[in-house]
């Protein structure tokens, strides 16, 4: 795919959300140094066997892809926390879930917290079992409030982060190709997180104006110039 602008691709890009300093990471993730706290969006833990369970096909090792990235993001930047922005599992218990907490259970320096998703409805005990801290609707952290859905009203000083929507945006080339390809999406006031798991849908978004979009290309962001924003 070759953009009609000419490619920039870089490694991370920093950027103002509000009052605090953020890293978007090509991993799907958000690094805030200030806080040491890696967010992460829509992991959707357990879709797979789910789908599986109901007699469709998937491919095996979906999961083990997306836990691998955590372990190399946790890795790479030491977090003190990392922080799920909903959807962590989806839907009922299935074995993935075990797996997954056997992974975080032998980081014992890092917190787990989870802001419930519309997909979160483990019961508690299953997250207490592996010490991750649940939050019903959001969390404050410095001048970011996280939540899994845009929120009605948030504080006039805040900046809203959250995921559930899964972001794309659709690049077209000089020859008419054209992919949707998955993006931060980042208002004035609030912005979207790309789903951390890979197998979810993409919802191709519009941009309004002061938006910005960095496109995730092969591991590598993609800032797209503002005249690109379809």
């Amino acid at each position: 795919m070759i953009p009609d602008v000419t490619p920039s691709y870089i490694d991370r890009l920093e950027v103002s959300l509000g009052q605090e300093q953020a890293l978007l990471l090509p991993e799907r993730a958000i690094w805030l140094p200030h806080h040491r706290s890696l967010l992460i969006a829509d992991l959707h833990i357990g879709k797979g066997m789910h789908f599986r369970k109901a007699g469709i096909p998937i491919p095996g090792g979906v999961v083990e892809s997306d836990l691998l990235r955590l372990d190399r993001l946790i890795k790479q930047w030491h977090p003190a926390e990392v922080i799920f922005l909903g959807d962590l599992f989806h839907s009922q218990y299935n074995s993935e879930w075990d797996a997954f907490g056997l992974q975080i259970s032998r980081i014992r320096t890092v917190r787990f917290s989870l802001v419930r998703g519309n997909h979160d409805i483990l019961e508690q005990s299953h997250y207490d079992q592996f010490g991750i801290r649940v939050h019903p609707e959001s969390m404050s952290l410095g001048g970011l409030i996280l939540s899994h859905d845009q929120l009605a009203k948030p504080p006039e000083s805040a900046y809203n982060l959250y995921g559930h929507i899964h972001p794309g945006f659709r690049l077209r080339g000089r020859g008419r190709q054209a992919v949707t390809l998955p993006c931060f999406h980042l208002g004035p006031r609030c912005g979207i997180l790309p789903a951390f798991g890979r197998f979810t849908g993409i919802k191709a978004m519009t941009t309004r104006p002061g938006d910005r979009v960095i496109v995730l290309v092969n591991d590598k962001l993609l800032p797209v110039p503002a005249g690109q924003h379809a």
